[in-house]
């Protein structure tokens, strides 16, 4: 569970366990919450998934 607000730089990309750090939960609740749309994810030229710091922080206001 968090305590306090995350520290997230908007501009940059977060990984899947990143984000889930971020956010104080686990991958597999992060994949929920990506599966109903509720979080984007987005898909780097590598297939990579990553999470932008502005989705991050708008799911991150959205829940609080």
């Amino acid at each position: 569970m968090l305590t306090g607000k995350p520290q997230i730089d908007p501009e940059r990309r977060y990984t899947v366990k990143e984000t889930a750090a971020l956010l104080g939960m686990c991958r597999k609740i992060l994949a929920k919450y990506t599966k109903s749309l509720d979080i984007r994810m987005e898909v780097h030229t590598t297939g990579k998934i990553y999470y932008k710091g502005s989705e991050i922080q708008r799911f991150y206001n959205c829940t609080i």
